[in-house]
């Protein structure tokens, strides 16, 4: 299993719907390896899903990490890094938040969060992304927190 689909549980729990065009969000993750004295950034590809047009939207963009994640890897690091579009900032982020981003241009850069490419290291990644998410976007948890990775309609089966 990629990182990618991890974040993408994340970010359906509060409410965000992937769109390749034009997208509120860009949470970009990547892995960065030690090659010789200096590290590297693997290079990205996009991954789409659909988009339902009542919610935020995001692209979720993955380093090319084929890990499974059963697999116990070298422990790379991995490095996710949230995007916001300048359009959406004052609807829905918390002002002062003005880091101008060097990877796009229209996109303000809000958190990075990094860790480990264990099976640890991935469910400390993903905890801390539903948390970081749910606090720029104002999402409060229920009393039985926030139902993630399980379809609702396997729940009505079982």
């Amino acid at each position: 299993m990629e990182l990618g689909s991890v974040i993408a549980h994340q970010c359906g729990a509060v409410g965000l719907f992937s769109s390749k065009d034009n997208p509120d969000f860009i949470i970009y993750v990547s892995d960065i390896r030690e090659s010789g004295s200096s590290p590297y950034v693997q290079d990205l590809f996009s991954i789409e899903y659909k988009q339902n047009e009542s919610a935020p939207s995001v692209l979720v963009q993955s380093g090319d990490i084929t890990s499974e994640l059963e697999a116990d890897t070298d422990g790379t690091q991995l490095v996710v890094q949230l995007f916001c579009h300048t359009r959406v900032q004052e609807e829905l982020l918390e002002t002062g938040i003005q880091r101008p981003s060097e990877l796009y241009a229209d996109y303000l850069h809000i958190w990075s969060i990094s860790g480990k490419d264990t099976v640890e290291g991935r469910k400390l990644i993903g905890r801390e992304v539903l948390s970081e998410l749910r606090r720029i976007l104002g999402v409060k948890t229920s009393l039985w927190g926030t139902l993630v990775g399980v379809r609702p309609t396997k729940l009505t089966h079982k």
